[in-house]
């Protein structure tokens, strides 16, 4: 393997791609139906947000109760100062 090929399988997806990539997986497993390309779309969005979901760190599925905490002690000027630090303090 080279390098460029190496580089290349480390870069993560996009959104829209990784929903293609499912999108197309539904319409092969199903048999390559015609007119169907919306229909398998939103479920590879379903299934792609349920992933994203169950993947996502602990702070994250309790954000409106930390940037609750934040506004209430620390007085931040703004939502993007409150999303700073709490990605401040999840990479601590």
């Amino acid at each position: 393997m080279d390098k460029t090929q190496t580089s290349v399988e480390s870069t993560p997806l996009s959104l829209e791609d990784r929903i293609r990539a499912a999108a197309h997986q539904l319409w092969a497993d199903e048999g390559r139906p015609e007119g169907l390309a919306e229909t398998h779309w939103q479920r590879a969005c379903e299934m792609i947000a349920q992933e994203d979901e169950a993947t996502a760190p602990e702070w994250m599925h309790r954000e409106t109760e930390i940037v609750a905490k934040i506004e209430k002690t620390e007085s931040p000027t703004s939502i993007g100062e409150i999303k700073k630090r709490l990605e401040s303090r999840a990479a601590a």
